[in-house]
């Protein structure tokens, strides 16, 4: 039993580690600065005890795209570490949402808004009810500038 493989998908059989990613995402959705930051710690503990925890990876992603909203932190190693935690998200489970709305809103820091409106559009045809997905679609459309217009929301 033990030595049975895990099934790849977006769900923990690790009760702890569940737990705490349900503290993480409260500390997240409670924003600020220092809820984001507990959050961070929480979401690496989740992902640490079981690395093959997709959302869990991906929560991280998301808390480490929004902490510079919050905190004087370096903006390119924020979105690093965001990327990094989405692409192993996505590596686990390439139809979860709130990866693909993390690498949206990095493919807008790079200045790829095509991308970026792609990357959205196929993580709400995956998960239409994705919060998290579309809280970040909402940053992604205020975005848009003058020179660079916001993305556009499909209806649902």
């Amino acid at each position: 039993a033990d030595d049975a493989p895990l099934e790849v998908s977006g769900k923990t059989e690790d009760l702890q580690a569940y737990e705490i990613y349900l503290k993480g995402r409260h500390l997240w959705h409670k924003r600020g600065e220092e809820n984001i930051r507990a959050a961070i710690g929480s979401f690496e503990q989740v992902v640490e005890r079981d690395p093959r925890f997709a959302r869990g990876w991906a929560a991280l992603a998301s808390a480490w795209i929004t902490l510079p909203s919050y905190a004087s932190v370096r903006h390119g190693e924020a979105v690093h570490k965001a990327a990094s935690a989405a692409e192993k998200a996505l590596a686990l489970d390439a139809n979860l949402a709130e990866p693909m709305a993390v690498m949206a809103a990095v493919s807008i820091e790079e200045g790829e808004l095509p991308q970026s409106e792609r990357l959205y559009r196929r993580g709400v045809d995956a998960e239409p009810g994705n919060a998290p997905a579309r809280s970040t679609f909402t940053s992604l459309r205020a975005s848009g500038t003058e020179n660079e217009p916001s993305i556009t929301p499909r209806p649902s």
